[in-house]
This record gives C-alpha cells, sequence and structure tokens, in this order.
C-alpha cells in the first residue's frame, strides 16, 4: 500500500523531472517499481490497478509542475523583453493553440 508521504515524494521528484525510472530507484519499492516500470517481482501484482493508476498520476502532476514553473519563469522573461524567452514563449502559445484546435 502506497502512503500519502510517498505519493508526496513521488511527486516532488517528478517535478524535479526524473523519469519514472529515476523515481523507481530513488523511492526503493517494488510497488512503485511495478507501477512506473511495470517490472514485476511477484507473479501477483503487488497493487490495485487503482493504486498503480495514483502512482502514475502523482508522476504526472509533478511533472507538470514542474513544468509549469519553468514556463511561469520563461512568461516573466518574455514580458520583460528577453528575446529568446520571447520566441519560446510564443512556440508555447502555438503549441497550445494546435492542442485546443484538436479538441474542439
Amino acid at each position: 500500500m502506497i502512503t500519502k508521504d510517498q505519493l508526496k515524494e513521488i511527486e516532488q521528484f517528478a517535478e524535479m523531472q526524473f523519469c519514472k525510472a529515476e523515481i523507481a530507484l530513488m523511492m526503493e519499492s517494488e510497488e512503485v517499481n511495478e507501477a512506473l516500470c511495470g517490472k514485476k517481482t511477484k507473479a501477483k501484482p503487488l497493487l490495485s490497478k487503482d493504486d498503480a493508476e495514483t502512482i502514475r498520476r502523482a508522476v504526472r502532476r509533478g511533472q507538470l509542475k514542474g513544468e509549469a514553473q519553468v514556463r511561469k519563469a520563461v512568461m516573466t522573461q518574455a514580458t520583460q523583453g528577453a528575446t529568446n524567452a520571447q520566441k519560446i514563449a510564443l512556440d508555447l502559445v502555438m503549441t497550445r493553440k494546435e492542442i485546443d484546435d484538436e479538441d474542439e
């Protein structure tokens, strides 16, 4: 069973952009390894599908939080006139528009 503290730690590692395999290694948990890497050490799964999905969502949430911090810094620099940041910001806007248009 995965604890709230473990989920928080998983999310924090993901926020720093560690990959799933690295997170599993740092967590030193068979359950996390199974959920993130699909490697089972026993014939029977250690986690329910819902618990495994909860771990994967924690990773994705952390990745997005980390990405949001970087995007915020880029947007701040772009509005202050940094040319490189402005280009990155425009690329982000265009990517978002393409994704939103696909959803409509």
